[in-house]
């Protein structure tokens, strides 16, 4: 269930935990997996002008960002190169953005992620800028 408080805490850091398991949380989904990541990625752009990326340069933690330009390779992304923790610094952390901002990204990244068959929006239009059709959920 996608209520307005779960879609604000959806976009929290969490721990990156064994990545040699499978995905345990969404964000570790995402990191693991470069097409549905930068597929998302490409969503959250055309509506908010902003790409997610997956921040893991705070020792086991992944961390959802905003950015105007991705790093030119997806696996980049999930390195610890110099070039790679400098690109990271010029982020924008997604906890420091709006309540309608964490409200799109988190409720997109859930069900981008999402295995489940049915998943239950309460409220979809709930936090969206007027301008974002509620109908930009259903993708």
């Amino acid at each position: 269930m996608l209520d307005g408080k779960t879609r604000l805490s959806i976009v929290e850091q969490r721990a990156a935990g064994d990545l040699k398991e499978g995905p345990r949380n969404h964000l570790q989904a995402l990191f693991r997996d470069n097409s549905r990541r930068r597929r998302l990625s490409d969503l959250i752009k055309d509506a908010i002008g902003y790409h997610i990326v997956i921040d893991q340069t705070l020792g086991g933690i992944l961390r959802v960002a905003l950015t105007e330009t991705l790093l030119p390779d997806a696996d980049l992304e999930r390195s610890l190169s110099d070039e790679v923790i400098e690109y990271f610094r010029q982020t924008m952390p997604i906890n420091e953005m709006s309540d309608g901002i964490k409200a799109y990204v988190g409720l997109m990244s859930a069900v981008f992620c999402a295995d489940q068959k049915v998943i239950l929006i309460d409220e979809p239009e709930a936090f969206l800028y007027p301008h974002w059709p509620a109908s930009s959920v259903r993708h």
